[in-house]
C-alpha cells in the first residue's frame, strides 16, 4: 500500500522529499502506478504501462541517490512517456 498523497505531489515537492530522504523514488513510482491502475480504464491515456521496468529503473535510481550518483535534481521522478 502506498502512502496517501504521493501521486498528488508536484515534481518539485517530490524532488525535495527524495533529496531529504523522506520518500524514495520507488515509493513515488508505486503511487503513480496505483493511480494509473485506478484511472487508466476510464482515461485511456497510455497505450502500454511497463510497471516492471518502471520499478527496476526507480530501484536503480534510489541506489544512485544513496551513493551520490544521481544525475540531476529530478533523478528518480516517475514520468509518463508519450
Amino acid at each position: 500500500m502506498t502512502r496517501p498523497g504521493l501521486a498528488d505531489l508536484t515534481a518539485l515537492d517530490a524532488r525535495d522529499r527524495m533529496v531529504s530522504g523522506e520518500v524514495r523514488a520507488a515509493e513515488l513510482t508505486d503511487a503513480c502506478l496505483a493511480r494509473i491502475a485506478l484511472r487508466e480504464p476510464a482515461v485511456g491515456a497510455f497505450a502500454f504501462v511497463d510497471a516492471e521496468l518502471a520499478r527496476a529503473a526507480t530501484g536503480a535510481s534510489d541506489d544512485h541517490r544513496e551513493t551520490g550518483l544521481a544525475t540531476g535534481p529530478l533523478h528518480g521522478l516517475p514520468v509518463g512517456v508519450k
